[in-house]
C-alpha cells in the first residue's frame, strides 16, 4: 500500500490522523467565533427580526411576563440581550429545564441536517438519544421513518435479566440501580429462590446482573457425572446472555470438571470468581459480550449431616451505560419481538416497578 509524506509526517499513521481532526476541530471553532459571522448574525437581527428592534424599554417590560428558563433562552439568542437582560437567579431545574430547550434545539438541527444531506455517511438521527449514530445501530425497518420518529437499537433493544423481567435502557439509567426479582425460578431447595440483581459496580463504573442458582443438591464430597450436570441445566429455562441460555447444551464450553476436585466454598460466604474460578470459568463466545459463569460447590451443614449444592453463578457486565450506543450494552440487547416464547410478558420502561 503506498503511503504519502506531507510535512514529515507519512499520512497513513495515526499521528497524522490526530493532526487532521485537530486541525478541523479548530477550524469549526474559528468559524462559530468569527468576527465576519457574528457581524452577519446581528445584521440578519437587525433587518428581520422585529423583537430584536423593539427599544429596551419595552424589552424590560416583556422580562417581567418571562420564567427565568425563558429569560436564559433570550439571553442566549443575541449579543444585544445578553447584555440588555440581567442573569436570573436560576435553580437546578430552571438550569435543566433550559438545558433541555437548548439539546431539543440542537436535536431539530441534526434532524434538518439529515433531510439536507449534510451528516455523516452512513449515519441516522436517534429520536430518543437526539443525536446520530451509525446506521448499523438502527434495525433495517427503521430506516425509512423521519428522524423524529426513529429509534436506535440501544433505545429499543430489551435485555432479559431473568424469564420474568426485560429491562430496556430507560430503566437502567435510573439511579440508583439495585433491584432483585423474587418470583419463583428453578431451584432444588425449597427454602431458597433464584437469587437475582442488578446493581452497579463502583469499581469499574458497570452495570452488572448477577445471578445465583442452585442446580443440584449431593453428600457432601459426593461426585457429580457430566450427564447429571447437563439434565440439571436442561431443566433451568432462564437467559445467560443474549446468545446463550442455560437449558442450552453448547452452553458449557468444555466437559464438566469434577466438583468434589474443587475448591469448596466454606460455611457459605462468598469468594470473587477473578480470583479463585477463573480457571474454571466461561464465557460468551461473542467477542463484545461481557459474560461469564461458573459452577462451584457450597458445602451447607443440616441436621442430617452435611452436604454440597452445585451452584452456578452468571455475571453480566452492560458497561457503564452513559450512552445507549455502549458497546457491552448493544451486545446483550434483544428486540422484542424476537424474545423467546418462555420468556413472561413484563417490560422495565421509564420506570421500576417492584417485584410481583
Amino acid at each position: 500500500m503506498s503511503t504519502k509524506i506531507l510535512g514529515g509526517l507519512n499520512t497513513t499513521s495515526s499521528l497524522y490522523r490526530r493532526f487532521l481532526i485537530l486541525l478541523r476541530a479548530c477550524q469549526r471553532m474559528l468559524s462559530r467565533n468569527s468576527p465576519r459571522l457574528n457581524l452577519l448574525s446581528e445584521k440578519h437581527n437587525a433587518t428581520q427580526s422585529r423583537l430584536y428592534k423593539l427599544p429596551p424599554e419595552l424589552l424590560f417590560l416583556i422580562q417581567e411576563c418571562l420564567s427565568n428558563p425563558e429569560i436564559m433562552a433570550l439571553r442566549a439568542a443575541s449579543r444585544k440581550f445578553l447584555h440588555t437582560f440581567e442573569a436570573p437567579k436560576a435553580s437546578y431545574f430552571d438550569r435543566r429545564k433550559f438545558n433541555e430547550v437548548v439539546r431539543r434545539g440542537r436535536f431539530r438541527e441534526i434532524c434538518q441536517r439529515e433531510r439536507d444531506g449534510q451528516l455523516r455517511a452512513s449515519h441516522l438521527v436517534c429520536s430518543i438519544c437526539m443525536a446520530s449514530h451509525p446506521e448499523h445501530l438502527f434495525s433495517p425497518s427503521e430506516y425509512a421513518k423521519v428522524p423524529e420518529q426513529r429509534i436506535c437499537l440501544g433505545t429499543r433493544g430489551v435485555i432479559e435479566v431473568c424469564r420474568h423481567i426485560r429491562v430496556n435502557y430507560s430503566g437502567l439509567t435510573i439511579s440508583p440501580i439495585n433491584f432483585v426479582c423474587n418470583r419463583r425460578h428453578y431451584s432444588v431447595s425449597p427454602g431458597e429462590c433464584h437469587s437475582l440483581s442488578v446493581y452497579r459496580d463502583t469499581s469499574r463504573n458497570e452495570v452488572v446482573v448477577h445471578s445465583r442458582l442452585i442446580l443440584l443438591r449431593v453428600p457432601a464430597n459426593v461426585p457429580i457425572a457430566q450427564d447429571e450436570v447437563a439434565l440439571a441445566m436442561a431443566q433451568v429455562h432462564e437467559p445467560i446472555c443474549a446468545h446463550l441460555r442455560i437449558d442450552d447444551p453448547k452452553c458449557l464450553q468444555r466437559r464438566y470438571t469434577d466438583t468434589a476436585k474443587l475448591p469448596v466454598e466454606p460455611h457459605g460466604r462468598y469468594r470473587p470468581w477473578e480470583s479463585l474460578f477463573s480457571v474454571q470459568a466461561h464465557k460468551c463466545p461473542n467477542r463484545v459480550c461481557d459474560t461469564r459463569f461458573y459452577l462451584y460447590r457450597k458445602r451447607v451443614k443440616g441436621e442430617d449431616g452435611d452436604f454440597d449444592d452445585l451452584v452456578l453463578v452468571i455475571y453480566r457486565h452492560l458497561g457503564s451505560l452513559r450512552t445507549a450506543t455502549d458497546p457491552k450494552w448493544i451486545a446483550q440487547l434483544v428486540e422484542p419481538e424476537k424474545l423467546t416464547y418462555y420468556s413472561e410478558v413484563r417490560l422495565l420502561g421509564n420506570a421500576l416497578s417492584g417485584p410481583t
